[in-house]
């Protein structure tokens, strides 16, 4: 059934059944998609509802959803029929695109289309809508395309800036904490961009020369998923 989900729209699928389990819920539903998202695709939420909307979202799936006496993993659970109808929206939505793959963005955008199931409801009043969702799309598609041409990697992460003036991109990886993963932004870039802490930034990197700790940013290619001003 998931021979075309690429890795990640599989880890969402595992960590949903994982969720529904430790929920106490006999069958995996939308919501527990959208718990499964968190675990594999929190990216694409936080650059569209901020950085609390993990938090948030786990919240109010408890809320809606207390929970139960947990039930093994060993045991069969079907989805439900709202959440089968999101896995057709997502395939739908991957054969639009002409994509061969099926990935946790299309899986999102299936929660949103499934009208007032658990997921969409939580979505819709953290500002998530499918336009949202297929810009962050496009724009990381375009990303990708400028990483191939030119040979460079392209890096996202959220910055930091420091009290010396210059900032750090922090990795999701890490929790968007210190980390091994950080990129350095010089003084004059933030200056330039107009950037502060929390912005979400995309750009190509470089790595070390001798003497550096970090690798740093070449080019800042976008802020929040616009072009930089």
């Amino acid at each position: 059934m998931f021979e075309r989900y690429s890795e990640k729209a599989r880890r969402v699928i595992f960590f949903a059944r994982y969720e529904a389990s430790q929920l106490g819920i006999p069958n995996i539903g939308t919501e527990h998609l959208l718990l499964g998202m968190l675990r594999e695709a929190a990216d694409l939420l936080t650059s569209i509802a901020g950085l609390d909307a993990i938090e948030t979202i786990r919240n109010l799936v408890r809320q809606e959803y207390p929970p139960k006496d947990k039930i093994p993993t060993s045991v069969d659970m079907p989805f439900s029929e709202a959440a089968k109808r999101v896995l057709i929206y997502a395939a739908d939505e991957a054969d639009q695109l002409e994509s061969r793959a099926i990935t946790p963005k299309q899986i999102m955008i299936g929660l949103l289309r499934e009208d007032n199931c658990t997921a969409q409801r939580i979505l819709s009043q953290l500002g998530v809508t499918t336009e949202a969702v297929r810009h962050y799309q496009e724009r990381f598609a375009d990303l990708q395309d400028q990483d191939e041409k030119h040979g460079l990697r392209v890096y996202e992460g959220v910055l930091e800036v420091l009290p010396e003036g210059y900032g750090l991109l922090r990795s999701r990886d890490c929790n968007y904490l210190p980390g091994p993963n950080d990129i350095y932004i010089s003084p004059s870039q933030i200056r330039r961009c107009h950037l502060h802490t929390g912005d979400i930034i995309s750009g190509q990197i470089r790595m070390p020369t001798k003497g550096e700790r970090y690798r740093a940013l070449v080019q800042v290619d976008a802020v929040n998923y616009e072009p930089p001003k």
